[in-house]
């Protein structure tokens, strides 16, 4: 059965650079289960509800809770992924996404060093949500977002000084 995509997910801040395509979010979705779903649940993706239910049940190490949205307010990227699991539009955003309107919602870098899911369960408890998670890669990963946020910030600076 096909999936009837609707509009974008909204987010807050409202600093979307782009809307992505049906197709591009399904892909984004397709990468997400290939870097945070371990080979041997695979099999079983169906029997999962939701994306993020490989992590309270420790398929995949996370932070949950506070420890979650501490690890989260610390990550820089030069954007952010929003992936709803509500058949909304995926989006980029320039600035680190505080809301979305989806129970469900999963926020990464381009380059997916880390993912952070909001859950319909947080704050229900320490282990319900939201959950944060590293990428295997996620040194390697996260040193080129942090070059990228740099450079960014210095084209912005040189433009500021009118040297661009």
């Amino acid at each position: 059965m096909e999936r009837a995509f609707s509009a974008p997910v909204e987010i807050e801040p409202d600093e979307v650079e782009e809307v992505y395509s049906r197709a591009r979010t399904e892909k984004w979705e397709e990468d997400w289960l290939e870097v945070f779903y371990p080979d041997q649940v695979k099999p079983k993706l169906r029997a999962l509800p939701y994306l993020w239910a490989v992590f309270p049940k420790g398929v995949y190490p996370a932070l949950s809770g506070k420890a979650a949205i501490k690890a989260y307010e610390a990550q820089v990227a030069p954007g952010y992924v929003v992936l709803p699991d509500n058949f909304k539009l995926a989006v980029l955003s320039n600035a680190k996404p505080e809301n979305a309107q989806a129970s469900e919602y999963y926020v990464f870098p381009e380059n997916m060093a880390w993912i952070m899911a909001f859950t319909h369960e947080d704050y229900y408890g320490e282990n319900a949500g939201p959950y944060f998670a590293k990428n295997k890669d996620y040194d390697k990963l996260n040193q080129k977002n942090r070059l990228k946020v740099k450079k960014k910030a210095e084209v912005e600076e040189a433009k500021r000084q009118g040297w661009l």
